[in-house]
């Protein structure tokens, strides 16, 4: 069994996000989806996303346009979840592949080669687990980041460009823009 996995904050979700999402369950029989329920907030940034909103719009909007193939997780570091699973997969000698889905910087960042080695040798030893780099390029070179400054802005139609297609990306911005407002009141 091909085994992809999509792991991240996700405050909002992206259109580069939803690409990684759709092209792992393109190239896998099935995908595990990690998202973060913690509290998103970046330095310099006055507006924070709470996981409990995200997890809002997830159960309304979002999971009923995932594949039927990927299974969503709602965790509280979704690297360390990767971690995790790899690593349980790596002791009981799994006989699955793996392949994660990230920019390329974060996994460089996040898996390196001895990180790789140590966590899930046998996996790595025998090519199971892969990491497919995908570069922002073109219409999904977006960030979360981005769509913070963009929601803090007021900026509604440039937000709602940088949200997946065929949601409810209006319903989005008007929730997480009540939300923030309200946690930060």
């Amino acid at each position: 069994m091909k085994v992809g996995i999509v792991a991240g904050s996700m405050k909002p979700v992206t259109k580069g996000h939803w690409s990684l999402i759709q092209r792992a369950s393109r190239e896998n029989d099935g995908v595990r989806l990690f998202v973060s329920t913690s509290d998103r907030q970046t330095k310099g940034e006055s507006l924070s996303i709470r996981g409990s909103d995200m997890k809002e719009v997830w159960e309304r909007f979002l999971i009923p346009f995932l594949p039927a193939n990927v299974k969503l997780e709602m965790v509280g570091n979704p690297v360390r979840s990767v971690y995790e699973l790899l690593g349980e997969a790596n002791e009981t000698s799994s006989v699955h592949n793996f392949s994660v889905y990230s920019d390329p910087e974060d996994i460089l960042e996040r898996f390196s080669l001895n990180q790789q080695k140590k966590y899930f040798g046998e996996l790595t030893k025998h090519d199971q687990v892969k990491f497919i780099g995908v570069e922002r390029v073109g219409d999904m070179d977006v960030s979360g980041t981005q769509a913070r400054k963009l929601l803090q802005h007021g900026m509604k139609d440039a937000f709602l460009q940088l949200m997946p297609e065929g949601v409810d990306r209006n319903a989005i911005w008007e929730l997480l823009l009540l939300k923030s407002f309200v946690s930060q009141a």
